[in-house]
This record gives C-alpha cells, sequence and structure tokens, in this order.
C-alpha cells in the first residue's frame, strides 16, 4: 500500500474511532473525553448543561455563545449522551414552556403543511452550531447505542429536528 492510500485509510480508521460506539461493552472506548478537554471547555460545556437543561429559548440562544470546536469531544458521565443527545432531551420541556401540549403529534412536527413551532429556531439553529462548529457527530451513539436521531424520533415534539439530523447525517 502507497503512502498516501495508508494516510486515509489511518484517517478513516480514526474518525471510525472517535465517533463509533461509545457503549460500556466496547473494549475500545473513544480516546476522545472530559479529560483532554481544557478547564475552560469544561466551564462552558457545564454552562451550556444548564443553558439546555433550562430550555428556555433564551438559554438556547446564550448556548450558541457557549459552542465551540471541543463540543464534540463531551459525553456526560451518567448515559454517555453528547451535546447534540442533550438538546434533543430538551425539547419536551421546551415545547410545554412555550404552550405546546405534552400530546405527541407527528404530524404537526414533521409536515411541511404546518408551520414549525416558534420555539424551534433557537432549537434548530444549535443543533446546526454543535454539527458545524462543535463538530459534535450526529452518529455519536450514548452508552444505551442511541443516536441523537433515534431521540428525536421517540421522544414527543423533537420530530421537527428529523429532518435536519438526517440531512446533517449525510
Amino acid at each position: 500500500m502507497s503512502p498516501p492510500d495508508e494516510n486515509i485509510l489511518h484517517s478513516q480508521m480514526s474518525t471510525a474511532t472517535v465517533c463509533g460506539s461509545v457503549s460500556k461493552s466496547s473494549e475500545h472506548q473513544p480516546t476522545s473525553n472530559t479529560e483532554t478537554l481544557t478547564t475552560q471547555d469544561q466551564d462552558a460545556m457545564a454552562q451550556f448543561c444548564r443553558s439546555v437543561e433550562k430550555a428556555t429559548v433564551e438559554d438556547l440562544w446564550k448556548a450558541h455563545l457557549l459552542v465551540n470546536d471541543a463540543f464534540g469531544l463531551f459525553r456526560d458521565e451518567t448515559a454517555g449522551n453528547s451535546p447534540l443527545h442533550m438538546l434533543i432531551l430538551a425539547t419536551v420541556k421546551l415545547a410545554q414552556a412555550n404552550g405546546c401540549s405534552e400530546i405527541h403529534d407527528p404530524e404537526s412536527s414533521i409536515n411541511e403543511s404546518y408551520p414549525p413551532p416558534a420555539w424551534s429556531a433557537a432549537a434548530i439553529g444549535l443543533l446546526y452550531r454543535l454539527v458545524v462548529v462543535g463538530r459534535c457527530s450526529v452518529n455519536a451513539q450514548n452508552w444505551v447505542g442511541n443516536t441523537a436521531l433515534h431521540l428525536a424520533c421517540l421522544r414527543p415534539k423533537a420530530g421537527v429536528l428529523v429532518c435536519h439530523l438526517i440531512r446533517l447525517g449525510e
């Protein structure tokens, strides 16, 4: 194999290792974790988590400013969720805080004939920022093996993000 081919193979193997499964049973855990983050990155991530957990439109816009290129390295310690997983999990609370009912209505959340809810602009913007600026992989799996797309399909009111996750995953 020629040196350029070896470099391509090595880079593909590295990408697969970092973006691959993050399950407890995996023998080859990704080398990128919170230990490789700087203190400043860890502080930004903690602040991001608090903002997303509050699940208000204002806090999601504040979270936009915190995203940096180290966010793709982060996984929470309890479930292995990436920042994308956290955003998806916050959508129900965000929808409820902005007047949406608890009833899961998949037609209104992904059908193009219905306008997206007003809060979705902040969530969609943050989703793209996490992937583009934060280098979060849409294929990253938590410890159960779910990607952000899996969670978006399962969570009420997160359907508005499904088509965007699919677009980003192509």
